[in-house]
């Protein structure tokens, strides 16, 4: 099974993004956009997992989330990854108690190291995809920024999820989730 770890928006941020995501995809000459349901920030991907270590998985999971109090983010602007045209991935970024999220991920990544799956090798950059490879007119992704609504919201879990292809379309659906404790230190 193909597994993740990540964090699911609440319905006025899903909108939010999902808004952006429309006037990008407007404006954009091609490029292969994320599904709505689909939208979510990474916190660690795992790749196949055997059935066999999913629950070894979601107990490292539910240590790690009793370690941690809810925090706010808020949606800041857009960026991409890669140079040139078309963008390799186009995103939008979050402001907030960003060191409470880099905390949060770095616990998870350390948990599940220790189970045999470790971090990607670069350093986490966290961001939510809209699309990949989206070709723009100038001024590409900078008119964007001031289209989007800075919301607030509190991140008060985490989710394990599952990732398949069906009828040609990824879906992503929540394996378990795991609420961060408020009585955390």
């Amino acid at each position: 099974m193909r597994l993740f770890v990540g964090i699911e928006f609440p319905d006025n941020i899903m909108r939010e993004l999902l808004r952006i995501q429309k006037l990008i995809r407007s404006q954009a000459k091609h490029g292969r956009f994320v599904a709505g349901d689909n939208l979510h920030l990474t916190l660690q991907f795992l790749g196949e997992v055997p059935p066999a270590k999913i629950g070894l998985i979601e107990e490292r999971l539910h240590i790690t989330s009793q370690q941690h109090n809810p925090f706010l983010l808020t949606l800041n602007s857009t960026g991409s990854f890669g140079k040139g045209n078309p963008l390799r991935v186009v995103w939008v970024g979050l402001n907030g108690e960003l060191s409470k999220l880099a905390y949060l991920q770095n616990s998870i990544a350390a948990s599940l190291a220790a189970v045999g799956y470790p971090p990607e090798d670069k350093p986490y950059q966290p961001h939510v995809t809209l699309g990949r490879e989206v070709e723009l007119p100038e001024p590409g992704l900078q008119g964007f920024n001031r289209e989007i609504e800075k919301l607030p919201f509190t991140v008060e879990r985490f989710s394990l999820i599952k990732s398949t292809v069906e009828n040609g379309k990824r879906i992503y659906s929540p394996v378990q989730s795991f609420a961060l404790s408020v009585e955390a230190v």
